[in-house]
């Protein structure tokens, strides 16, 4: 794997605006951004470019029906380039100061389906690649125990972020993938707590996981039990650090953690939804986000179980494609070893804002982090509490911004109340 950090904002600024030269020169020269696909017949040598109108799911297009040609093969070439400005406050000595930060993650990825390639049936090859800068902290300026901006790296990072292979049996009875993977795509994973930029919506903070951040190397197994009931399970590397790169499949300084979980898909009416239940242990109880308080080495592991669940409540729009869902998730672990023993939040997202807004999404949600009672009775720390409230605009297939803001109520279970107002744009390329 490669990876190294100390990249300093300027290279970083310099390399992304070379790739926006880049991609601004393709996308001139791509057919998929003509809005008529007839030449204007008073100026058949002038290129009729807007990119708010066009159709194209990319902003540099087909690459002149190459990337159709290659996706007919198999074979999938994607990229993101991710930018989260935020202004953040936070209440101190009964004044209010505020402060600008900017962060920004650019991924490229491939896809390969050995199928459609002409190999074999049942493969699939993923790598993607991550670089990132970081500016401040949001959560750390703020003081909060959860991450305000889910896709900010703590530190500047240039990584493999997934190489991992996975292989289906009997029409995708079972399945096993093994390599240096998200965890969250597999287990916890709910598609609409994707658009919230707190975090803990993600994944519940006293999880253990590996996530897009944090990903590592390991091997899951999933098989379907019934129609709509799959089991999985999983096992990768402990260390759970922003950006640790595994030597070896365990490297033994950070244990293991594992992951057990079924979850059903429903479809109750017409009305999708999921539902899981899972569990999780990992070997080193001294790790990131635990520690065991009372010192006394009679707990080798942590461990912890969890229920979350997203329902679509009713349809809007005529083909479905909107409506307001339900997401939730509970998350509960030893008290004596985890900060958070107890996590839970609730959250209602609406999809298709009308028949002119049929992309656009806007949601609420509020999260609980409770501390342990060790954790109050050593520095007076209670709960900490999170309101999140985002509009996301689609402005085309390929661009989307999403302003958001958030209140921390108490953040670290003590402090000041905080907020967060940010914009998150996404650009597919």
């Amino acid at each position: 794997m490669f990876y190294y950090y100390g990249m300093n904002n300027t290279a970083l600024l310099k390399k992304y605006l070379f790739l926006g030269l880049v991609l601004t020169s393709l996308a001139s020269v791509s057919p998929t951004f003509a809005i008529d696909e007839e030449p204007d017949a008073k100026e058949p040598d002038t290129p009729r470019l807007n990119l708010f109108l066009q159709e194209s799911d990319y902003l540099t297009g087909n690459w002149g029906g190459l990337r159709n040609r290659l996706e007919e093969r198999g074979v999938d070439i994607y990229g993101a380039f991710v930018m989260s400005p935020m202004v953040l406050g936070k209440g101190q000595d009964g004044t209010r100061k505020a402060k600008g930060t900017y962060r920004n993650v650019l991924i490229l990825g491939t896809q390969i389906d050995t199928e459609k390639l002409g190999l074999y049936k049942g493969g699939t090859f993923v790598m993607e690649y991550m670089a990132g800068n970081v500016g401040t902290n949001p959560s750390e300026y703020l003081g909060s125990y959860s991450e305000i901006d889910c896709l900010a790296p703590e530190k500047n990072v240039s990584t493999i972020s997934q190489l991992y292979y996975e292989h289906s049996f009997k029409d995708d009875l079972f399945s096993l993938k093994v390599g240096k993977q998200n965890t969250n795509e597999d287990f916890h994973h709910r598609e609409n707590s994707e658009l919230f930029l707190n975090h803990s919506y993600h994944v519940a903070p006293n999880i253990p996981m590996p996530d897009c951040l944090t990903s590592q190397m390991g091997a899951r197994a999933k098989l379907r039990v019934a129609e709509d009931v799959y089991l999985q399970a999983g096992i990768y590397d402990g260390n759970i650090r922003e950006g640790a790169t595994p030597k070896g499949f365990f490297t033994g300084e950070n244990g293991y953690v594992t992951f057990l979980e079924t979850h059903y898909l429903s479809d109750f009416k017409g009305h999708e939804g999921k539902y899981m239940l899972g569990g999780w242990l990992h070997s080193a109880v001294r790790g990131e986000g635990f520690e065991n308080f009372k010192n006394d080495g009679a707990k080798k592991y942590n461990y912890g179980g969890y229920f979350a669940f997203e329902q679509k409540l009713f349809h809007t729009l005529g083909d479905h494609s909107g409506g307001l869902s339900l997401l939730g998730q509970l998350s509960l672990a030893p008290n004596d070893i985890n900060e958070i023993p107890c996590y839970c939040s609730v959250g209602l997202v609406w999809s298709g804002v009308g028949e002119r807004r049929k992309g656009d999404k806007i949601g609420v949600a509020l999260a609980w982090h409770q501390y342990s009672s060790i954790m109050k009775e050593l520095e007076n720390k209670t709960s900490e509490k999170v309101v999140e409230l985002f509009y996301k605009f689609k402005v085309t297939n390929f661009l989307s911004i999403k302003p958001g803001m958030q209140y921390v109520m108490r953040p670290s279970g003590n402090g000041a109340g905080a907020f967060a107002l940010g914009v998150r744009t996404v650009l597919l390329f």
